[in-house]
């Protein structure tokens, strides 16, 4: 649906250059997965990636981040970040990262080591610190969406409420004091109507600045539904809200920032029109339902300890990105087309499962896992 709208853009040439970027390097991502990722054995492979990614992200954050540089000039609006990275010089975007990253290392739960599980809980609290400190509201959200799903699902929730408390008091140690402070001053202000009196709130340039950024999004977020109802079919043009209105402003004499909708559901039915928005959805939905039928069904059954812990990772990292979804744009990034990718395979992967087939038994001296064979996707079926 993006090449259909982009001879209808309004500047042709700047969503033909989004496309040849988006194809090969995010939208390939889901056949990429797809086509390798033909085990249960490489899906658990993957993972470990996956996991090692958000360890390296970790080390990252511990050895470049700071906290300290101002953001658009402002020295009282600074969040933790890393500085000159290519993809996480933006809170956001790290905060995003970081929530994945603790979706993987769900997985380290379902491994009956010790260590493992120890470890597991060591990357989920240390990225907590990280993703809190970056004052990110929509990552707050987003978490606390996640430790619902978490709660909801476990089967042994004081564990998972004891994980939670010290994940809490991790969190308010890294706005203790200082700069970080203000982190948890921001995010206060996420149950504050931005519209009310100035006098409501601390006459702060802090204040001021996150509040006016709010503002400035819920503006950002009318005019692309305007833009979805008077271009509903194809959108305004693969990444061109940005263009669209500049363009309208500058038939008014006007000037506007060149800024994003804040909202990948919106960025999507303004720029590639609502039946781009359906399918986009679509694709999220499917991904949740594919991986939650999966976890019910191999939860309580030891045999399948794997295939419950790999299902609800995914789900979990599912959840967080359309939450997350409502606060950033990112439509044209890798982490759809990956999540889905990796659904796909996982879905594949457990092809010979069904819900009355017997438990899977231990393996003889000898015996070789089918599971663990890089079989064809017909011969799984079959």
């Amino acid at each position: 649906w993006m090449i259909l709208a982009t001879p209808l853009s309004v500047w042709r040439g700047g969503s033909a250059v989004l496309l040849a970027n988006y194809v090969p390097r995010a939208y390939l991502d889901f056949f990429y997965t797809c086509a390798f990722v033909t085990s249960l054995r490489r899906c658990r492979q993957w993972m470990y990636v996956q996991i090692a990614s958000a360890v390296a992200l970790l080390l990252s954050c511990a050895a470049f981040g700071n906290g300290s540089g101002s953001i658009g000039g402002d020295p009282s609006e600074a969040r933790f970040r890393i500085p000159h990275s290519l993809f996480y010089a933006n809170s956001n975007d790290l905060a995003l990262a970081l929530l994945l990253g603790i979706s993987s290392f769900l997985f380290l739960f379902h491994r009956r080591r010790r260590g493992g599980q120890l470890a597991g809980i060591a990357g989920i609290l240390l990225s907590t610190f990280y993703a809190f400190r970056t004052g990110s509201r929509g990552g707050l959200v987003a978490a606390s969406a996640l430790l619902i799903l978490i709660f909801s699902l476990s089967r042994s929730k004081w564990k998972v409420a004891a994980l939670g408390v010290t994940a809490l008091g991790i969190a308010l140690a890294a706005a203790s004091g200082g700069e970080s402070s203000s982190t948890l001053h921001r995010l206060s202000l996420l149950m504050t109507d931005a519209s009310s009196p100035a006098g409501s709130f601390n006459d702060t340039q802090s204040d001021l600045a996150s509040v006016a950024s709010q503002l400035q999004r819920e503006e950002l977020i009318k005019t692309s539904l305007r833009y979805t109802l008077s271009h509903p079919l194809f959108g305004v043009g693969p990444d061109q809200f940005a263009a669209a209105v500049s363009q309208d402003a500058a038939r008014t004499s006007e000037q506007t920032p060149w800024l994003g909708t804040h909202n990948t559901y919106t960025q999507v039915s303004s720029e590639c029109g609502i039946p781009a928005l359906i399918f986009y959805v679509a694709v999220i939905g499917l991904c949740l339902r594919s991986n939650l039928r999966l976890y019910r069904r191999t939860r309580e059954r030891s045999a399948y300890r794997e295939l419950a812990g790999l299902s609800r990772c995914l789900l979990a990292g599912t959840l967080v990105f359309a939450v997350s979804a409502f606060f950033f744009h990112m439509a044209y990034s890798a982490y759809l087309p990956s999540l889905a990718g990796f659904t796909i395979a996982l879905q594949w992967a457990a092809v010979p499962l069904s819900p009355s087939s017997p438990p899977i038994k231990p393996l003889g001296p000898g015996e070789r896992d089918l599971a663990d064979s890089p079989m064809s996707f017909a011969t799984l079926g079959s």
